[in-house]
């Protein structure tokens, strides 16, 4: 009982496993490849390397950590930072109509569905009152 205690001390609550974060699992250690986990510090957002703490091996001598608003700003860097030539973006709008178009057309056809399920629901309700 006390080693499957002392073998939780260190996971992570229902709380914060409920709360997404940006780049979970997308962030990996260069050295050993393990994704970085986050951790909140007085309320602060960090990415750290969890391996020295969980009794993994990972070749850095310590555990590497990156606030998570460094992050999200170096990631906005990075998409400012590409430009699409302009014959892309005609493609890529004309594709996200094309997606707008197509979803209006999934949206009809479900609500036909529906109605096409409650009036089997009635006839049957019907057919099954008229025999009895």
């Amino acid at each position: 009982m006390r080693e499957v205690k002392n073998s939780q001390i260190h996971r992570p609550t229902k709380e914060a496993q409920r709360r997404p974060h940006e780049f979970s699992r997308i962030i990996v250690c260069a050295a050993c490849r393990r994704p970085l986990r986050v951790m909140i510090p007085k309320g602060i957002p960090y990415y750290k390397e969890t391996s020295k703490v969980r009794k993994l091996d990972c070749p850095l001598p310590e555990s590497l950590s990156v606030k998570a608003a460094n992050v999200i700003h170096q990631f906005g860097d990075i998409l400012r930072s590409i430009e699409l030539p302009e014959p892309w973006r005609e493609l890529i709008a004309d594709s996200c109509s094309q997606e707008l178009a197509s979803n209006e057309d999934a949206r009809r056809i479900a609500e036909r569905r529906a109605e096409l399920e409650a009036e089997q629901k009635r006839l049957v309700t019907a057919f099954t009152n008229s025999r009895a």
